[in-house]
Order: structure tokens, then C-alpha cells, then sequence
């Protein structure tokens, strides 16, 4: 199978999961890749410590819309790597999001 690629315009992190969904449903959606109780890591960007304004690090929002959308597709996000530590300092609302989607840390 070759690679895939899609690219949705987002202008507005508030609308972040609904430009996700329509990316990946262009490609087949989550549901051809994920199976009930599969688990997924999710590997944000974290280069440093910084706010999400200053777009350094993986935004939030991408990874709470993330976090959801595997879940409705039936896995278990897992949400890896430095990640941890970047929710922690809770950069505008990381740890909640993260926590408000059910994902694992």
C-alpha cells in the first residue's frame, strides 16, 4: 500500500477536529486503521517549552481532537514521548484536554 496524504485549510484551532476528521476521512477515516480496544500513540512535537501561541510544540486542540477522534473510532489513545511534560505546564489547557478525551499518559 502506498502512502497517503491529505491537507484541509484550519484557520481556527476551535475548528481543529472537524478539519482532522474531514483530512483523514479523505484518506479512508480512522475506522480503516483502528479496531475496537486497539491502543494508539499519539507523538506530539514537543521542541520546547513553550505557550501554544508561539507554535513551537504540537497545539492542544490537535491533540485533544486527536485523543477524541480515536476513541469514537474505538481505540485507546495513548499520548507518548515528552508528551507528559508539555501537558503538565498545562499550555493553555493541555492537561485538560487531554484528560477530557480519555486519553492515557
Amino acid at each position: 500500500m502506498g502512502s497517503q496524504v491529505s491537507i484541509v485549510r484550519c484557520n481556527d484551532y476551535s475548528k481543529a477536529k472537524a478539519a482532522i476528521t474531514e483530512a483523514l476521512e479523505l484518506i479512508g477515516g480512522l475506522g480503516s486503521v483502528i479496531s475496537s480496544g486497539d491502543r494508539v500513540l499519539l507523538k506530539p512535537n514537543v521542541l520546547a517549552t513553550r505557550t501554544a501561541d508561539e507554535a513551537v510544540t504540537t497545539h492542544p486542540a490537535i491533540v485533544s481532537a486527536m485523543c477524541g477522534l480515536v476513541v469514537e473510532a474505538g481505540g485507546i489513545p495513548m499520548v507518548g514521548g515528552l508528551c507528559r511534560d508539555y501537558m503538565a505546564r498545562d499550555h493553555r489547557g493541555g492537561t485538560r484536554c487531554v484528560r477530557d478525551q480519555g486519553c492515557g499518559q
